[in-house]
C-alpha cells in the first residue's frame, strides 16, 4: 500500500486542527474568548468538509451532511422565529461590575412558551456589531404575576468584563467586549434579544419540585430524594431568582406541589457586596410576597418545603465594611442586625480560615447575620461557603458558575448518599 498525496496532506491537516488548532482554541477561549470561538468554529467547518469532501467514505454523505444542514437550518429558523421585535429594554445598574436588563416578551404574555421552566436562555446582541460578533446567552428570570401586560417579564444579571479586546476582530467599537457596550450605551433600542430557549437544567429543574414529575426524576435505589439545591455565583443569581418566582406560582393548595419536599437550599457566593445588597433585597422581597400569600385559607392544611438561603460574599474580610455596605440599602422591611458582639470578634485571619456551614454557631454575629420569614431564611456570611455541610444527603443539586465550583461541588456530592449533580 502507497500513500497518495491527498493522504499525505490530510495527515498533516488532522495535525495541524486536532494538534495545534484545538489546543490553542480552547486556550484562547479562557484568556480572549472572542478570538478562541473564531478558531474553534473555523477548525470545525474544515474538520467536516474534509469528511465529506473524500468519496471513498460515502456513509458521510447520508449521515454527517443533512446532520450538519440541519443544524445550519436550526440556525437560521431561531434568529428569525425566536427573535423579540423591538423589545423595551430597561437598564440598572448594581455596580461596576453587573446590570440588570428588564424587557418584555410578547410571546411569554401569550402563554405561547411553557411554563415549566427555570433559568431559560436568552441571546442577545447590540447593533452595529460586526458578523463575526456571535449571538450572547444569558440565563434568565422570568415575571410570572398576571396582570403585568405594561411590565417587562423577563429580566437578566449580567456580568461586565472590562478587558479590551486583543487582539480586535470586528470594526472599532468591538474593541471592547460586548458587556462592557451593553452597560455604557447610551440607546439599547438596537439590542437584539432572541429566546426564550431551554435546556436540560431549565426544564428539570422545575419538575423536581412538582407532583407529577417527581415520581421519577428524584428516585434512585428506591429512594426519594427530598431536597433542592441551588448552588451559584455571580450572574448565576439569574436561575435561583426564576426559581424562587416558580416557587411563588405554586405556593397554593392544588396540590401541584410536591408535599415530601422538605427543603429547598440557595447557596450563592460574590466578591461584589453590591451585588450581594441587590440579591437579599430580591430574595427577602419574594419570601414576603410568598408569606403574605401563605396566610391565606387552609394554610395548615399544605405542606411546604423550607427554604434556607444562604449569600456569602468573599471579597470583604471586614464585616464592618460589609454591614454598612449592605445596611445602607435596606428600608424597614429588611431589618438587618449590624450590631457587634464583643465577646464574638474575630480578626480577619481566623475569617479567612474558615468556612460557612449550618454547624457554625449562629450567636457568631460579627461573620454571620440571619433574616427569619415564615418560609424561610436568608443568612449573610464573608466566609466561604462549606459546601460539605450545607449540602444534605437525599438531594438533587443545580450548578451553575465557574468551572472551579462545579469541580468543587462534584467532588463533594460524590460523596453524599443519593445525590444527583446537574450542570447548566
Amino acid at each position: 500500500m502507497s500513500l497518495q498525496v491527498d493522504d499525505v496532506f490530510r495527515m498533516v491537516e488532522m495535525t495541524l486542527l486536532l494538534g495545534i488548532l484545538v489546543p490553542l482554541s480552547i486556550r484562547w477561549m479562557d484568556r480572549c474568548w472572542h478570538l478562541g470561538i473564531q478558531v474553534h468554529r473555523f477548525v470545525s467547518v474544515l474538520y467536516f468538509v474534509d469528511i465529506v469532501r473524500r468519496h471513498s467514505h460515502p456513509h458521510s454523505w447520508v449521515l454527517n451532511t443533512p446532520v450538519f444542514a440541519i443544524w445550519i437550518l436550526d440556525k437560521i429558523l431561531s434568529m428569525s422565529w425566536r427573535k423579540i421585535q423591538r423589545p423595551s429594554v430597561k437598564r440598572e445598574k448594581i455596580s461596576s461590575n453587573y446590570i440588570v436588563l428588564y424587557w418584555k416578551n410578547n410571546a411569554v404574555l401569550n402563554n405561547s412558551v411553557t411554563e415549566d421552566s427555570v433559568g431559560s436562555k436568552y441571546f442577545m446582541k447590540l447593533q452595529p456589531s460586526s458578523w463575526t460578533e456571535p449571538r450572547h446567552p444569558f440565563t434568565t428570570f422570568r415575571k410570572r404575576e398576571a396582570g403585568q401586560e405594561n411590565d417587562f417579564t423577563s429580566g437578566a444579571v449580567i456580568r461586565v468584563f472590562h478587558n479590551d479586546r486583543k487582539p480586535r476582530i470586528g470594526g472599532k467599537s468591538e474593541r471592547r467586549s460586548h458587556t462592557e457596550r451593553m452597560a455604557e450605551e447610551e440607546n439599547l433600542n438596537t439590542l437584539s434579544v432572541w429566546g426564550p430557549f431551554q435546556g436540560n437544567v431549565s426544564s428539570v429543574l422545575p419538575k423536581t419540585m412538582l407532583h407529577r414529575d417527581a415520581a421519577c426524576l428524584c428516585i434512585n435505589d428506591g429512594k426519594q430524594r427530598k431536597n433542592l439545591v441551588m448552588v451559584g455565583s455571580g450572574s448565576a443569581v439569574n436561575f435561583m431568582i426564576d426559581l424562587m418566582l416558580h416557587l411563588k406560582q405554586y405556593n397554593n393548595d392544588d396540590g401541584t406541589l410536591r408535599d415530601d419536599l422538605e427543603e429547598i437550599i440557595l447557596l450563592f457566593t460574590t466578591r461584589d457586596p453590591e451585588l450581594l445588597t441587590w440579591v437579599y433585597t430580591e430574595m427577602g422581597a419574594i419570601l414576603c410576597s410568598i408569606d403574605e400569600s401563605s396566610n391565606s385559607e387552609n394554610i395548615n392544611d399544605i405542606k411546604r418545603p423550607i427554604i434556607s438561603i444562604v449569600l456569602a460574599c468573599t471579597a470583604v474580610k471586614d464585616k464592618d465594611l460589609l454591614d454598612d455596605t449592605i445596611a445602607s440599602s435596606f428600608d424597614s422591611d429588611f431589618k438587618f442586625n449590624a450590631e457587634k458582639d464583643p465577646a464574638t470578634e474575630v480578626n480577619d485571619q481566623d475569617v479567612e480560615q474558615k468556612s460557612f456551614s449550618p454547624a457554625n454557631s449562629i450567636s457568631d454575629i460579627e461573620n454571620r447575620n440571619k433574616n427569619q420569614f415564615q418560609t424561610g431564611s436568608i443568612e449573610m456570611t464573608n466566609r466561604r461557603i462549606d459546601y460539605e455541610e450545607c449540602v444534605p444527603p437525599r438531594s438533587d443539586v443545580f450548578c451553575q458558575g465557574s468551572s472551579g465550583i462545579k469541580s468543587a461541588v462534584m467532588s463533594i456530592c460524590r460523596k453524599k448518599k443519593n445525590v444527583k449533580v446537574y450542570f447548566d
